[in-house]
């Protein structure tokens, strides 16, 4: 059952990413200056639902599967600590790979999106 639901979720990624995407964007317009500041997870959430998707999202909770998988694919910037986030580069922001990076120093993720040490050999055994 869960297989056939993160397949349910991959299939829904395209429909839904650009509405998120334009959520963030339209919220971070409305602010004094455009772009200034990053957003709280729940206003982007709220703001999601009463535009798009109100109605279905109570049916299939897809925001947090769908955020989650934005911000693996660094679609989302995110500041140092998790807590807000934007749709545009800002100073301090990152994606999710800069940030593992720049919050802990020598890792970084391979081909396969696992974080591992940099400095680590790989010896065949």
């Amino acid at each position: 059952m869960e297989f056939i639901y993160d397949a349910f979720v991959d299939l829904h990624v395209p429909a839904f990413a650009s509405q998120i995407l334009n959520t963030i964007e339209s919220l971070q317009k409305k602010q004094n200056p455009p772009f200034s500041d990053g957003l709280f997870w729940v206003e982007i959430q709220n703001e999601w639902r009463a535009r798009h998707n109100g109605e279905y999202l109570e049916v299939l909770p897809l925001f947090d599967l769908l955020w989650t998988r934005l911000f693996k694919m660094e679609c989302i910037y995110t500041n140092e600590d998790c807590t807000k986030y934007s749709s545009e580069k800002m100073d301090g922001y990152f994606t999710y790979k800069a940030g593992i990076e720049h919050k802990f120093p020598g890792y970084t993720f391979d081909s396969n999106f696992i974080c591992k040490n940099v400095s680590d050999e790989e010896i065949d055994l």
